[in-house]
Order: C-alpha cells, then sequence, then structure tokens
C-alpha cells in the first residue's frame, strides 16, 4: 500500500469519529513497532477499536459492547470497512 493510499485511508478513519488513541505500538503479526490504535467509542452502547499495523499493512477490529465486553471481528477488512 502506498504513503497516500495510508493516509487517505487514516483521513477516512478520522472522519467516521476514530481517534488515534496509540501510535507505534507492537504489531502482532510481524513484531514491527508500528501499529496504530483507532478507538471509537458509542457510550453506553459500546464501540470499535481498529489495530492497523503500517509495516505489514494487516489491520483487525474489536467490537465492544455496552458492558464493555470485546469482541474480535473475525471478518474485518479496512477497505471495504470504509467503504
Amino acid at each position: 500500500m502506498t504513503e497516500r493510499e495510508m493516509e487517505n485511508l487514516d483521513r477516512k478513519l478520522i472522519k467516521r469519529g476514530f481517534k488515534v488513541d496509540g501510535v507505534r505500538e507492537l504489531c502482532a503479526a510481524c513484531g514491527e513497532r508500528a501499529q496504530r490504535i483507532y478507538r471509537l467509542v458509542g457510550g453506553r452502547i459500546g464501540g470499535r477499536d481498529i489495530h492497523w499495523c503500517l509495516a505489514c499493512d494487516v489491520a483487525t477490529s474489536v467490537l465492544r459492547d455496552g458492558s464493555d465486553a470485546l469482541r474480535k471481528d473475525d471478518d474485518f477488512d479496512l477497505v471495504k470497512f470504509l467503504g
């Protein structure tokens, strides 16, 4: 993925209300410190965390319900999610 494409996805995440919560976190897939964490908090209805590694381009999503229980979204695709 080119730098321009990454910047475009970053803008789309921020436009949808996500906040960058962590930068340069350790990626579980490749082991590099290149992962960004985007967090969307929906109050009592829960939210979503997106972990996106800028080195290996792996994105995972965790859904949070109103009781703060976490559930991994196994079929998550960042490009499809942002349309």
